[in-house]
Parts: C-alpha cells; structure tokens; sequence
C-alpha cells in the first residue's frame, strides 16, 4: 500500500482535528509514526494504522487535562511495560515523542 494512500485514510496530527473523535485519531496516528515502542511502523507503508489506538483516548483525556510532559512520559513508560516490553533503552527517545506530542497539541 503506497505511503500516500495511508496517509489519506488515517487523519494525520497535522490535520487540524475538528472533534474529539477526530483528536483521539490524530493521537493514535501520532502514536503510530512517532512513538511505535514495538517497531511495526519502522520504514513499512503496509502496516495497518492503530495498533496503539488503544492508547490514545487516555493520552487524549490527559492531553485535555493538561497533562505535564513528565507524567504524559510516566505514561508511555507504563504502556510500554503493559506490552511486555523492558522500559526504552533510550529514555531520550520517549521524551522526544512528548515533546512532539505536547508541541502539536498546543499548535492544532
């Protein structure tokens, strides 16, 4: 499946969402290509969008919370753990993903 057509069906987190259904798809297509903990985005069109779609409706509860960039990587780390997976290597990789997360949430 080439990249654009993936990019017309799943809303990206440039699109400007209009409604929280539309903020918890951006968040989950955020989760996909930025943060993607288990590796099945990495250099792939064909995987399927929303393998971390669960994740989202909470981030998005935080997010509109107001959530701190420290707890918002307390939450990733604990997702992560809830996979099965050992904590990132590289804890800078995380904190990337939520500055970015944050940076597009107050911009959207």
């Amino acid at each position: 499946m080439p990249s654009a057509h993936r990019a017309a069906a799943t809303p990206t987190v440039d699109a400007v969402p209009g409604s929280q259904r539309d903020d918890e798809r951006a968040v989950s297509d955020f989760l996909d290509r930025k943060w993607d903990p288990i590796g099945i985005y990495d250099g792939s069109d064909d995987a399927p969008p929303g393998e971390y779609a669960s994740y989202a409706p909470v981030i998005l509860h935080d997010l509109y919370a107001g959530v701190s960039a420290d707890d918002l990587l307390r939450h990733l780390r604990h997702a992560r753990s809830l996979m099965g997976l050992e904590e990132a290597p590289d804890l800078g990789r995380d904190r990337d993903v939520v500055r970015a997360l944050l940076e597009w949430w107050a911009t959207r």
